[in-house]
């Protein structure tokens, strides 16, 4: 590990860091708080060490600060004997462990290695989630739709043929589009264009590109998206925005597999995947005239349909504690009080995931600026808040609700802890933050199995060389 030493005792920093290199460790010195923050300012640390009392800079503006950086390293103070005082604050301020002087070297390199194992699983716990993630194409949720989905894309996905997307808006359908590409084994670019974002004119050239001088203010030739995504994808998100005029031409661009750009009388072939995307029933709209029945039945080879989170609340709590993970990514991650996970698992999220995201955003934010550990009630969005009135948080479904969709997320929780831990009940605990009482608890609680542990462990992919 990178430790910093922020000690201003000549004799004890010397000796402190003799013992720290002689356990295998790598050691910087700084002699106050002032040099201590300058060190943090311009290099990362996996651990910093640090003397309460000390010239500049005590060691809780150290602590302070080290949680607050990009990269949060761990913290250990020490603290005089006698000054009980100072140890307590370290707890209350998350030290992540402190030392009364004087102590004996072992302690020390006690302490330090405990920190490490962690660090090092926590490492391998985070190595394997992003390969999870991965295997589920970023969609995250445990619900049968959303299963559905990523089957849907790994069986769709080596096709090549063209698919449409559907679902209202904020459910994630470029997510979907991207999975596609990856699983697609394309080598080109994933190319993405909003149709809503350009009128009719223009959205031509942007699909087709152009010569110089092909219309006005066209002062330079230009790619289109068709001929950049060569080899690839291209999406055309909010496909039923397009005018009728415009739809004509790409419907012809699709039968010919052909393109011209403007100003120019030169084909080049179509090389691209077409995948599209509509938050807009185009059935209806190809009622009132406002869609051509022929282009539809040219992106609509095959189709997915991406559930509103309404219909997949117990996705809720997974997508919650995803963007907490993400939101906090340097820093201690929040909690969530009873009270608001209340509120959130009430609101109907007409904006789906994206108002989610945008919620536990705010959240957090506000929180993290009120320095509370938790996301309370108050630090949600004054529109969530309000639509709500006080009664409803007492009705008994909404709290069996809650109760049911929190004991599944926390199962899957363990399982997935004692799994990557092959099953060591010391280390699971260790990385979910806990005793190894309160995980044997817990694992009654949830009726939680040796066998199946053992068979939770067999799902996962084999281990990568290095991981513990």
């Amino acid at each position: 590990m990178e430790i910093l030493l922020i000690e201003d005792n000549p004799a004890l920093r010397m000796f402190l860091a003799a013992t720290l290199r002689a356990g295998g460790q790598q050691v910087s010195l700084a002699s106050d708080g002032n040099q201590g923050m300058q060190k943090l300012r311009t290099k990362p640390y996996d651990l910093v060490i640090s003397d309460v009392r000390m010239p500049g800079p005590d060691g809780f503006t150290i602590l302070e600060y080290a949680r607050r950086s990009k990269r949060a390293p761990d913290v250990i103070l020490m603290t005089a004997h006698g000054a009980i005082g100072d140890a307590v604050n370290a707890i209350k301020q998350r030290a992540t462990d402190y030392l009364v002087k004087p102590f004996a070297p072992e302690d020390l390199l006690h302490c330090v290695e405990k920190i490490e194992e962690r660090q090092q699983l926590n490492d391998t716990i985070g190595k394997a989630e992003t390969e999870q993630h991965a295997r589920n194409h970023g969609l995250v949720g445990v619900s049968e739709s959303m299963a559905y989905v990523r089957e849907q894309i790994d069986a769709i996905g080596p096709s090549g043929a063209p698919v449409l997307i559907t679902g209202e808006s904020g459910t994630g359908k470029e997510l979907v589009a991207r999975a596609l590409h990856e699983t697609s084994g394309r080598s080109g670019p994933f190319v993405a264009v909003n149709c809503a974002s350009f009128p009719s004119t223009l959205l031509e050239a942007e699909l087709f590109g152009h010569e110089r001088g092909a219309f006005t203010g066209a002062d330079r030739a230009r790619v289109g998206r068709f001929e950049a995504a060569a080899g690839g994808t291209l999406f055309l998100d909010e496909i039923s925005e397009m005018e009728l005029s415009c739809q004509a031409k790409l419907l012809r661009v699709l039968q010919e597999r052909v393109f011209s750009p403007l100003g120019t009388n030169k084909e080049i072939a179509v090389e691209a995947r077409i995948l599209s995307a509509t938050n807009r029933p185009l059935r209806s709209l190809i009622e009132a005239r406002q869609f051509r029945e022929d282009l539809f039945y040219r992106i609509q080879v095959l189709t997915i349909e991406l559930p509103p989170l309404r219909e997949r609340q117990g996705d809720i709590i997974p997508l919650c504690a995803h963007f907490l993970r993400r939101f906090g990514a340097s820093q201690t991650p929040l909690a969530v009080s009873d009270e608001a996970w209340q509120l959130i698992c009430e609101h109907p999220f007409h904006g789906n995931v994206r108002e989610l995201e945008h919620t536990l955003q705010h959240a957090a934010v506000m929180a993290r600026a009120g320095s509370s550990e938790s996301i309370l009630p108050q630090h949600l969005p004054k529109e969530l808040r309000e639509m709500h009135k006080p009664e409803s948080a007492s009705s008994p479904s909404k709290i069996q609700q809650l109760a049911s969709s929190v004991a599944a997320f926390e199962r899957d929780q363990l399982l997935r802890a004692l799994a990557l831990c092959n099953g060591n009940k010391t280390r699971a605990a260790q990385s979910l933050g806990i005793s190894r009482k309160t995980l044997w608890e817990k694992m009654r609680k949830q009726s939680i199995s040796d066998e199946e542990v053992s068979d939770k462990i067999a799902q996962l992919p084999p281990r990568k060389p290095g991981y513990p």
